[in-house]
């Protein structure tokens, strides 16, 4: 596989050959096949040989051909399939109206696409506002999203939508609890609004909650929204409407926000974080939340790192990778479901690439086989129920 996309019940992956496989749960079809469940990994059928890239919603796929097409399929209550019904769809359907795609990303039940013209169209549920064309009404076809342009990266995450111009500007919309959509407001937005107080953003990540997380192209990084245990690294659990620099942090690398929690990788290899701390996800050896970062233990060669829920997982120089915090499921991977609060090692090999679900972990091996982990309750392990790695057959 060259790109791994996880969520709730269901993962999918991009193989090299430019193909997608998917397992899961499939009571909504969001594996692309008729099957109620699959315990491994199957083609999907009615797919083009190129796809570059899957985006994974709540209860949707939605895929992007290397010829600027987007498929999407599972359920569309709210039209995020985008081919003009709501019946749901258990094989891909193309979405209608677009042709010239080169990004995708998918929220809770929504979807957006940049196009290559640098505008971006969305389509699904509308209720607050997260489809940015001003009318809050749910579409089953691509809007364009108004006074939006010269966009070159487009983010979605539960019912909110984020763009970065070409500028290392921002434009966010959506729901604005708590302050989410960085305006100094926290009122829903249903048109693109300008992120205030940074101009220079080289991405932008989304939690599974009301925090918002951006990195500079000069490596600062602020957070802002929902600060109930202090994710938005600022030294406090005051709410923040406007992007807030992130404290005691210097030289980032890549900043994610999971539920209620923040991590980061650092230029020098060692891991910070900060928030929520009830299953030892800070990695610090404790369960005592922190409203300032804390360095997680024992982790002096990180690579990358995922973060997903209550728990994270890195890779290391030295091809091992390690996790810790929630292991109630066995999303940890080491063969228990103790809670972890330093990191331990896995037995997976060199891996290129994680990817954390909420009870599950996948990861993306330099030979481009994949692992996948933890409670298989909703089959995302692509085999049967296991708490330590498992190569996923069909790759």
């Amino acid at each position: 596989a060259v790109a791994i996309s996880s969520n709730f019940d269901h993962s999918c992956v991009v193989l090299s050959d430019s193909k997608i496989k998917c397992w899961g749960d499939n009571i909504l079809p969001v594996l692309g096949t008729e099957f109620e469940a699959l315990q491994v990994p199957q083609n999907l059928p009615n797919l083009p040989n190129d796809i570059v890239q899957v985006s994974s919603g709540s209860y949707h796929v939605c895929a992007l051909g290397g010829n600027g097409t987007v498929y999407c399929w599972g359920a569309p209550s709210y039209g995020q399939l985008g081919n003009g019904t709501y019946f749901q769809r258990g094989i891909p359907t193309p979405v209608t109206g677009i042709s010239t795609a080169i990004s995708i990303a998918t929220g809770s039940q929504h979807s957006c696409a940049l196009l290559a013209d640098k505008t971006v169209r969305c389509w699904g549920l509308d209720s607050d506002g997260q489809l940015g064309d001003g009318f809050n009404a749910q579409q089953n076809t691509p809007q364009t999203v108004p006074g939006l342009s010269d966009v070159k990266g487009i983010y979605a995450g539960g019912t909110k939508t984020c763009a970065i111009l070409t500028d290392g500007s921002a434009k966010c919309w959506g729901n604005g609890a708590l302050g989410s959509i960085g305006d100094g407001n926290t009122s829903n937005r249903n048109i693109p609004t300008a992120v205030v107080g940074v101009t220079d953003f080289k991405y932008i990540s989304m939690g599974a909650g009301d925090t918002v997380c951006g990195q500079t192209n000069a490596g600062a990084a602020y957070c802002w929204g929902d600060n109930t245990y202090g994710q938005v690294g600022d030294g406090t659990t005051t709410h923040r409407s406007l992007p807030t620099a992130v404290t005691n942090v210097t030289g980032i690398k890549k900043i994610t926000p999971g539920s209620w929690s923040t991590c980061a990788l650092l230029n020098d290899k060692t891991v910070k974080c900060w928030g929520l701390n009830s299953d030892g996800q800070l990695g610090n050896n404790s369960t005592t939340n922190s409203v300032t970062a804390v360095s997680v233990q024992n982790l002096l060669d990180a690579e990358d790192i995922s973060v997903y829920g209550r728990h994270a997982c890195v890779t290391t120089t030295a091809d091992v990778t390690k996790c810790w915090g929630q292991n109630t499921y066995a999303q940890i991977g080491d063969g228990t479901a103790t809670m972890r609060t330093t990191p331990v090692s896995l037995t997976l090999g060199d891996i290129a690439k994680l990817s954390l679900g909420q009870w599950h972990g996948c990861g993306l091996h330099t030979d481009k086989s994949v692992s996948c982990w933890a409670s298989n309750y909703y089959n995302v392990v692509g085999a049967f129920e296991t708490n330590v790695p498992w190569e996923v057959s069909g790759e």
